[in-house]
């Protein structure tokens, strides 16, 4: 299991995950580091949470830009969805997979969200999607309750340093208690400029930041000077 989270700033859009791949069989499954961030077509980042297949696939496409595509961005997520579905069947795959897909339509000067994932029906893999999401949409472990500061403080109007470390916290504490998620953690971040993926090693003062909320809110949770209502 995966948790990536992706959110959206005024001019910018960030991924945000974990780094665990389990590998093997329930009776013996082997934990190792994987990164499941990639830049692609040239401007845009991409994460895959699900089977080790969907990351093949994005590794297969590559981080330069693809030829053939739109220039209107959400027919080109659309094609590109599509090309990566027949590349999934061809090489017969049949994990399921999600993708969380992160850009800048340069037409309107916004950023976007994207989201599809594969599944298995009969002898094939069929897709569902793709469709646009608003900030603070997750896949993987999508439903975990660390996810509700975003959901809860985040606004499109926050720079994006604001949005780096909301994105870090949230699955820094996701992978506290889910064991299908761990660190380091990886924020990949899309700007006008350029596509820079950030490793947990590089960013430090967001680490020490996100103890620092949790740890106020810890402090908030004292009850010191509290007293109980009277009683009849």
């Amino acid at each position: 299991m995966t948790v990536i989270l992706g959110l959206k700033g005024i001019d910018h859009a960030v991924l945000a995950s974990d780094t665990l791949e389990i590998r093997g069989p329930n009776e013996g499954k082997y934990r190792q580091l994987s990164h499941k961030l990639q830049r692609i077509n040239d401007t845009w980042g991409i994460g895959v949470a699900g089977s080790l297949d969907g990351l093949q696939i994005v590794r297969d496409f590559g981080e330069e830009k693809i030829e053939g595509l739109s220039n209107i961005p959400k027919v080109a997520v659309n094609e590109l969805a599509h090309r990566m579905l027949d590349a999934y069947n061809q090489k017969g795959f049949r994990g399921e997979a999600w993708f969380l897909l992160a850009g800048l339509d340069p037409w309107r000067n916004q950023p976007f969200l994207w989201m599809w994932d594969f599944k298995k029906e009969h002898r094939e893999v069929k897709m569902s999607g793709p469709r646009e999401v608003p900030s603070g949409n997750a896949i993987g472990a999508c439903n975990h309750g660390a996810l509700y500061f975003a959901k809860e403080f985040q606004r499109d109007t926050m720079s994006l340093e604001q949005n780096m470390l909301i994105g870090f916290h949230c699955v820094a504490e996701v992978a506290k208690h889910d064991v299908r998620v761990d660190r380091p953690i990886d924020v990949l971040v899309v700007t006008p400029s350029r596509v820079t993926i950030y490793p947990e090693s590089q960013l430090l003062e967001f680490v020490s930041r996100s103890r620092e909320i949790t740890a106020t809110i810890s402090s908030c949770f004292s009850a010191e000077g509290l007293k109980l209502p009277p009683t009849e």
